[in-house]
């Protein structure tokens, strides 16, 4: 079934918080939904359901949700909903927002969004509430709702009372609702980088207990356990770059360009400049580790380039390696052209010649002509 385009770009607008106001957002959404015959749409509108409040002293009320099955998953089970105190919810862990799921934390421009979307229209009751572990009430999902409810001066809301099932730990049921529970509008999903994050936890924790790395099949099966709008490419990609990871953790050093300086002044010169450069990225980690040793000539002096790599199997250092020596060694031969070419053509030779600037200042200057500095 195809989506109506007005109402993706309506539901971005939404739930990004973008260009324009949820209100009218909001409107435009109904007054498409309405004039068009999809079905999608339509059920879009419905599936849209507010409850507007008269002012943030009154609270919704628990059964404004039961048209909402109670949910439940592989770690966890709903029994009942429950209008809680926002001063008695714990999200704060050693003083920290505990929103491990989320590889960045709150999205703060997400925040904003959902603040203005319940000042305008109220409670969005055709989607499950917060989540609250039973007894603690600690959060687990709706950090984002949480917040904004806070800023609002909202002091009381619906939330789902969670309860771990017999096997599982409140870690498990974490992951699978903090990742899982999002996969809806207006609420931002989960990214890849959350993905990526719980599923390193979840490998590590695998390893912890079994004393083996998974398998990759496990860790798909993991992604594919919780919810989700990742295409199964994407799913097998997150998964062979986090079990990568987690091989190279257990099998080789660990750098990162701070700790490559560090080392060299360390174990080499301890007043040596150094170009710390990242033998296993792309090829603008080598054209930035020229440019910078380009630059360090005006200092008269040539900098110490040394490699690093990461996220790279011990079994294919060498290779990398290898392959890091030819692009330095093609930028040296380039260099030695370069020298010859001066020898060349003497003083008058620029290795970079700007020709001039394309005309773009309208009226001023002729549209077919280089634009030279005085």
């Amino acid at each position: 079934m195809t989506s109506h385009p007005s109402i993706e770009w309506t539901m971005r607008k939404l739930s990004r918080g973008i260009d324009t106001s949820p209100k009218s957002c909001y409107s435009y959404l109904i007054s498409q939904a309405k004039a068009t015959t999809d079905n999608q749409s339509k059920l879009l509108l419905i599936t849209m359901e507010y409850i507007k409040l008269p002012s943030v002293t009154v609270a919704p009320e628990v059964s404004w949700f039961d048209k909402l099955t109670l949910p439940s998953g592989k770690s966890y089970l709903v029994k009942e909903r429950q209008l809680l105190c926002l001063d008695n919810i714990s999200n704060i862990v050693d003083g920290y927002e505990d929103n491990i799921a989320r590889a960045a934390g709150t999205d703060n421009n997400n925040k904003n969004a959902l603040k203005d979307n319940i000042f305008v229209n109220g409670v969005l009751v055709s989607v499950q509430p917060p989540y609250v572990f039973a007894g603690s009430l600690s959060l687990i999902d709706g950090y984002t709702r949480y917040q904004a409810l806070l800023e609002l001066g909202i002091t009381h809301w619906v939330f789902n009372i969670v309860e771990v099932k017999e096997g599982y730990t409140e870690q498990q049921v974490r992951d699978e609702i903090g990742l899982g529970a999002n996969n809806h509008p207006p609420s931002k999903a989960a990214t890849q980088d959350d993905f990526k994050k719980r599923l390193a936890a979840w490998v590590s924790n695998h390893k912890s207990e079994s004393g083996e790395l998974p398998s990759l099949g496990n860790c798909i099966d993991w992604v594919n356990s919780i919810p989700h709008s990742l295409t199964q490419k994407q799913v097998t990609d997150i998964s062979e770059k986090v079990l990568n990871s987690s091989l190279c953790a257990s099998t080789v050093a660990s750098y990162d360009a701070s700790k490559v300086q560090r080392f060299v002044q360390q174990n080499v010169d301890q007043n040596a400049e150094v170009i710390a450069y990242n033998a296993s990225g792309n090829s603008t980690y080598v054209r930035r580790a020229v440019m910078s040793a380009f630059e360090s000539l005006e200092k008269d002096q040539l900098p110490e380039i040394v490699g690093y790599t990461q996220n790279v199997l011990a079994e294919d250092i060498g290779k990398v390696r290898k392959s890091a020596q030819k692009h330095v060694d093609r930028y040296n031969d380039l260099f030695e052209k370069a020298f010859q070419l001066r020898l060349k053509h003497g003083a008058n030779f620029k290795l970079f010649s700007l020709k001039g600037f394309v005309p773009q200042v309208i009226g001023e200057e002729e549209a077919d002509t280089l634009v030279m500095l005085d």
